[in-house]
């Protein structure tokens, strides 16, 4: 090799004088094996059976819609015939009245026709009741009051009312007054033949709706118009709330006979019979005969 070249594609080997050290083997480590709980493993098929599906069951189903069917006919009617309008009523007739008031019976009676405003059915042909109706007319003691009905929406309310007994007369004032001693109406002095007539003689007893005498008063206007009276029925009565327990009659000749309101009639006619039969001269003469006391007869 001239000097001036390089060394080009040139192998060094170099070689190790020490020989070559061996590699010691390594300890195995030993390693605690755990306790692995036993695991069950199920095979799943690849390929799943298939279930068959149920048929219907048309009998089941049938049930089912004749049942829904039948409650959506009954609510329908329900509502047809108790909420519509066509069933509702606008208004009530009054039939029956003499004496007393018309007008009111029908205000009071058209109040079982109302009600609030969710109530569907106020007002209804089918549920309104002669006792729904008559509960508000209690105060005037009816003795007969019922609901006619008149399709498809029409009422009549016919009413019985207390006869009259009396007139009671206060000054220029008359009022046609019932058993229990209320007030049927105010009338006048022209229909006063047509009853008997109690003059008050003391102080003013008639209220708003009802005379504030004794009770027993009325109980005996009507024992002595179911009586037989001795000189014929008597028209004319004066009673003075200063003696709350007596009445005098007027008889037909101006006679004035006392009665008293805590005694039965019939034992103060007995006890004028028997006078008539041992004073009959001096009894037919006198102008007041006095039979309050029970056991005797005092007359003027």
């Amino acid at each position: 090799m001239k000097k001036g070249q390089s060394l080009i594609n040139k192998k060094v080997v170099v070689v190790s004088h020490q020989a070559p050290s061996r590699s010691k083997p390594k300890k195995p480590i030993a390693t605690q094996k755990r306790a692995v709980p036993s695991q069950k493993i199920v095979k799943v098929s690849q390929n799943k059976a298939k279930v068959p599906k149920k048929p219907i069951n048309w009998r089941k189903l049938r049930r089912g819609v004749i049942i829904v069917g039948l409650v959506i006919i009954v609510l329908g009617l329900g509502y047809g015939l108790f909420c519509s309008n066509y069933f509702r009523v606008r208004d009530i007739e009054i039939s029956g009245t003499e004496f007393l008031s018309a007008p009111e019976i029908h205000d009071r009676a058209l109040t079982a026709l109302t009600g609030p405003v969710w109530q569907l059915w106020r007002g209804n042909f089918w549920l309104t009741t002669s006792r729904r109706v008559c509960r508000n007319l209690e105060d005037y003691q009816l003795i007969g009051c019922r609901v006619r009905r008149h399709w498809p929406n029409k009422l009549t309310l016919v009413v019985t009312e207390e006869p009259p007994v009396a007139i009671w007369q206060e000054g220029s004032r008359y009022y046609l007054v019932d058993q229990f001693g209320r007030i049927i109406k105010e009338d006048s002095a022209v229909n006063a033949s047509s009853w008997p007539v109690i003059q008050n003689q003391g102080d003013t007893l008639a209220n708003d709706n009802k005379v504030a005498a004794n009770p027993a008063l009325w109980t005996m206007i009507l024992a002595i118009k179911n009586s037989q009276w001795p000189n014929g029925e008597p028209h004319n009565f004066i009673f003075n709330n200063n003696e709350p327990n007596s009445l005098r009659v007027i008889g037909t000749q101006g006679q004035i006979i006392k009665l008293n309101l805590r005694h039965d009639l019939e034992s103060q006619l007995a006890l004028w019979r028997m006078g008539q039969s041992k004073f009959s001269t001096q009894l037919s003469e006198a102008k007041i005969i006095d039979l309050r006391y029970g056991d005797r007869i005092i007359y003027q």
